[in-house]
């Protein structure tokens, strides 16, 4: 059976008191220290924040979007199984033409019907204190509140090379990262983040052959990066 509109709330009320960001990213010495982290690091500006919501949390949004399809694409930069865009999109409510991505964006809003960690994920991406955070930890200024927001599966043998995640008038892009809290993942088995530096005396944007750092796919990890060509 179907819930109830008040199952329904209350199931929304629970997720969201444990889909929420642990206390202490809300400190201001800690953002300040996240802040002084980013801007040093390299090869270019970024950071991780580990145990973003909990094992509560993290759990519960886990095991949510393994209720949502995922399909697989495929293009010379990429392979791997990606959800249709889990975002909320404000502007798109009032419109009253019938197009492709209004069937879209209502197939995500039907998969998410029974997602209510997922959704209370979607909403703390959205909301104006994650965007105060991510402004004040990488300095990029006045961030609007549009989000761009799905998810993606690397089986064996995906892959996304290397790029620079420029896309329209992005500025900061983040990675939630639901891997299995219950597994170690090492560097052996691959699917890390690798952050590539400029090549020497080569165009600018042109990446140099080797990674300077590898960032693993832990749980309940959130790494931030600025979008820069």
């Amino acid at each position: 059976r179907k819930d109830t509109p008040e199952e329904d709330e209350e199931a929304e009320a629970a997720a969201a008191k444990i889909v929420r960001p642990q206390e202490e990213w809300a400190d201001e010495a800690v953002r300040r220290k996240l802040a002084e982290e980013f801007g040093s690091a390299k090869p270019f500006p970024h950071v991780v924040l580990m145990n973003f919501l909990g094992k509560d949390g993290h759990k519960a949004v886990r095991e949510d979007i393994q209720k949502v399809d995922a399909t697989e694409k495929e293009t010379d930069l990429f392979r791997f199984f990606q959800t249709g865009d889990l975002a909320i999109r404000p502007s798109a409510q009032g419109s009253s033409k019938a197009s492709s991505p209004r069937k879209k964006r209502k197939v995500a809003l039907d998969a998410l019907s029974s997602s209510p960690a997922l959704r209370a994920l979607r909403a703390l991406f959205s909301s104006p204190d994650f965007r105060s955070m991510c402004q004040e930890i990488t300095r990029c200024g006045e961030l609007s509140d549009r989000v761009d927001l799905s998810a993606q599966v690397y089986p064996r043998g995906s892959h996304l090379l290397c790029h620079d995640d420029v896309i329209g008038t992005r500025k900061v892009s983040f990675i939630y990262y639901l891997t299995d809290a219950e597994e170690d993942w090492s560097s052996i088995e691959g699917g890390a983040l690798e952050l590539y530096p400029q090549q020497t005396g080569a165009p600018p944007g042109t990446p140099a052959a080797v990674p300077h750092r590898e960032v693993l796919p832990t749980a309940d990890s959130l790494a931030m990066f600025l979008v820069e060509p």
